[in-house]
């Protein structure tokens, strides 16, 4: 009887877990923009890249296109909160203490000879843990 017990409890184990690791999916935005190089148009602003899971951003006060910077990157760990084609929540640790990011994408920034657009602005809006806004950048996302 004992070992019959056992042997349940142990299949009902694994199968626990397994449905477990099955329900943990790996998080996508919504909207594959939200992927691309965030590039400032402020001064105050950096370089910036999104995951569903991290914030990281350069850590040189320089503009300049690629990955390439000799002071490095900074990356917060972040949580997906709101996951919607035409804006995004993450909630970051920022030096110890929760900060919230809401990205939303604007109107077109630059447009071609056709007309189609090939920029388009991205508004950050920072938040404290009592969303008090703490800050507004405006970023450019480059187009395909």
């Amino acid at each position: 009887m004992k070992k019959s017990l056992w042997v349940i409890l142990s299949v009902l184990f694994i199968v626990g877990c397994s449905l477990r690791a099955g329900s943990e999916k790996e998080e996508k935005f919504v909207n594959p923009l939200f992927y691309k190089q965030l590039s400032p148009l402020s001064s105050n602003s950096r370089e910036t890249f999104l995951t569903p899971n991290s914030l990281r951003y350069s850590n040189s006060v320089i503009h300049k296109d690629g990955d390439n910077y000799k002071d490095g990157w900074t990356t917060n760990t972040c949580q997906l909160l709101e996951n919607e084609n035409d804006y995004i929540i993450l909630k970051c640790q920022i030096f110890g203490s929760d900060e919230f990011y809401r990205y939303v994408p604007e109107e077109c920034f630059l447009k071609d000879a056709k007309g189609i657009c090939t920029a388009r602005y991205i508004k950050e809006y920072s938040y404290d843990e009592n969303w008090q806004r703490l800050g507004v950048a405006t970023f450019v996302v480059e187009l395909e």
